[in-house]
């Protein structure tokens, strides 16, 4: 199943994400840092990890915002417990390529809201933005990586003067622009020319802003998966769906992965 695990207070992270990452395998180690780490055992190639799932960043924190001293200790606290970010398309194309006795972590940012990053008229990431804050942290901990996942709908990041000069610096520094429907549509209540109208519009985009990635994967608004009937539309555009739960995922070698579920 690909589960997102969404949290959207303090005390709600520090219970869940506890909870969650000291039960999980990966490496062949549970996830809770240990001195006495083995560097010689082997990944755990059917083991599960966490896919964090994040909207806003503000001052306050709120039931869609994460406030900037939690985004802050989010971050801390994953790289002292031995996290690295690593991307959608290691991830589905199983190359994940990280160190001995680390693990992998997914973050990923819903709706293209400009207090994930915005530009100002020199191309400069503004302070008090998510990428701003995971930029600086990177300055002091490089190894982290730089790879976070940006699902986007059509009026992406619209305080930028230049919205593709977003969508190009993004990709420039390692981080992924996906699928998150034209106008955040549940796609299980729409038609199959519905959802093909819905999906078929990032491709443009990329175009226009001369990316080279391409569309691999879906965050279901709503967790809404179209229908049998419409499957195949879906099909198209994404090789795999991200859902909203509070599981982590599994690697794509489990026999019980599905794609787009």
């Amino acid at each position: 199943m690909s589960f997102r695990n969404r949290f959207r207070t303090f005390s709600i992270f520090s219970i869940i994400l506890s909870v969650i990452l000291q039960s999980v395998f990966f490496g062949g180690a549970v996830f809770a840092a240990s001195p006495s780490l083995s560097l010689d055992l082997q990944p755990n190639e059917f083991g599960v990890f966490p896919v964090l799932e994040y909207h806003r960043v503000g001052s306050k924190e709120d039931r869609w915002t994460r406030s900037y001293e939690n985004f802050r200790s989010d971050l801390k606290w994953l790289y002292s417990n031995n996290y690295r970010a690593v991307s959608i398309k290691d991830y589905f194309e199983q190359k994940i390529s990280i160190p001995a006795g680390k693990k992998p972590v997914i973050f990923t940012f819903d709706d293209g809201n400009d207090s994930q990053i915005q530009l100002n008229a020199f191309a400069e990431v503004m302070p008090n933005t998510a990428v701003f804050i995971m930029d600086e942290f990177l300055k002091v901990h490089p190894d982290f990586g730089s790879s976070a996942v940006f699902y986007i709908n059509r009026n992406f990041f619209s305080a930028s003067p230049d919205r593709f000069a977003v969508l190009k610096y993004l990709e420039k520094t390692g981080r992924e622009v996906q699928q998150h429907t034209a106008t955040h549509v549940d796609l299980s209540k729409i038609s199959a020319s519905q959802v093909e109208g819905e999906l078929s519009w990032l491709g443009n985009i990329f175009q226009e802003a001369g990316l080279t990635m391409h569309q691999i994967s879906i965050a279901y608004p709503f967790g809404g998966v179209p229908t049998a009937e419409n499957f195949s539309a879906l099909q198209k555009y994404a090789k795999i769906g991200f859902l909203v739960g509070a599981d982590p995922a599994r690697m794509p070698y489990d026999p019980k992965f599905d794609a787009h579920h």
